[in-house]
């Protein structure tokens, strides 16, 4: 007996709304070094990180929040994309020399304009600060931060198989699984919590 499966176009996937919305970022991820090969730039290698927001409103059908992601090389260059994004987000420039602290911005709320990429997936075209007045939304999901040169399995096992598989192939995965790959307890109420903006003067500037 032959074994056939039919051909179908794939799964749809519902698509968050276009144009400006409130989020929270939720999610910092260093998915590792790896080397890309364009028409255009020819063969980079590049250390990459996922930022991940949640999406205050609409909410999908199931009532779970809409996300989107958008990848940066970890670089604080002057044209660096990470480096102009926080920016933006920040509404002021970095000064040279100055340490930037990433994981700040974690539970923190903005506003994102999201467009469409060729394909008609969401793509973050722009992050900005929430307009006066506005209160911060406060996240759903927990916040998670995973770094490849700290790497803590736990929050690791809470990543999606996508995330999981980047990080996987990355140059780093050989040196991390050598020092074993141990899953660290994690503390529920941490895990957990959302570290959303609920207090503080949001006229400050963002601590990052």
């Amino acid at each position: 007996m032959s074994w056939t499966k039919r051909v179908d176009e794939g799964g749809t996937y519902e698509q968050p709304p276009t144009g400006p919305v409130a989020a929270v970022l939720t999610r910092i991820m260093d998915i590792g070094t790896h080397t890309d090969t364009s028409p255009m730039y020819g063969e980079q290698r590049r250390q990459q990180v996922v930022f991940m927001w949640e999406i205050a409103e609409p909410m999908m059908t199931d009532g779970r929040p809409f996300t989107v992601q958008s990848f940066y090389t970890l670089s604080m260059h002057e044209k660096a994309n990470l480096r102009l994004m926080l920016e933006s987000w920040r509404g002021k420039a970095f000064d040279v020399g100055e340490e930037i602290e990433i994981d700040a911005a974690l539970g923190k709320a903005c506003m994102l304009n999201i467009g469409e990429s060729a394909t008609g997936k969401a793509k973050v075209l722009s992050v900005s600060r929430l307009p006066k007045g506005m209160p911060p939304p406060v996240a759903v999901g927990p916040t998670l931060l995973f770094r490849t040169d700290e790497p803590d399995w736990g929050v690791f096992e809470q990543l999606s198989d996508f995330h999981k598989g980047k990080i996987e192939s990355s140059e780093e995965w050989p040196r991390m699984k050598s020092h074993g790959q141990q899953t660290t307890e994690l503390d529920a109420a941490a895990a957990t919590e959302s570290n959303g903006p609920g207090a503080g003067d949001f006229d400050d500037d963002i601590p990052f």
